[in-house]
């Protein structure tokens, strides 16, 4: 009889799985990883230059890391998060410069 489920699987020809890492959310809670700007370049439909000059600008959310030669580290949610900011410009109230059709009939 078969008593361990490795023992299982080594009876079936499977290899016996390794036993998996812990989740970093459980030793972090719920933690984004920082991401290089490849992955940005690929999320933006970019190039990855073009992610490091909007980065050197302050264009888009990014860490530093170094002095005098920097490596910019991204979060996929924070750059995300800049673009829902541009997708949504402020409405401006400015009256109309000539009134509309219902206070020209209420004046005559």
């Amino acid at each position: 009889m078969i008593d361990a489920p490795d023992e299982a699987q080594s009876v079936m020809g499977m290899q016996p799985s390794a036993p998996k890492p812990p989740l970093l959310s459980d030793e972090f809670g719920t933690f984004e990883p920082f991401v290089d700007e490849e992955v940005i370049a690929r999320f933006l439909g970019l190039t990855p230059r073009r992610v490091l000059e909007l980065a050197r600008d302050s264009q888009i959310t990014s860490h530093p890391i170094g002095v005098t030669r920097k490596t910019w580290r991204f979060r996929v949610s924070e750059v995300a998060a800049d673009f829902d900011r541009l997708k949504k410009p402020a409405r401006a109230n400015i009256p109309a410069a000539v009134p509309g059709t219902r206070e020209r009939n209420r004046l005559g």
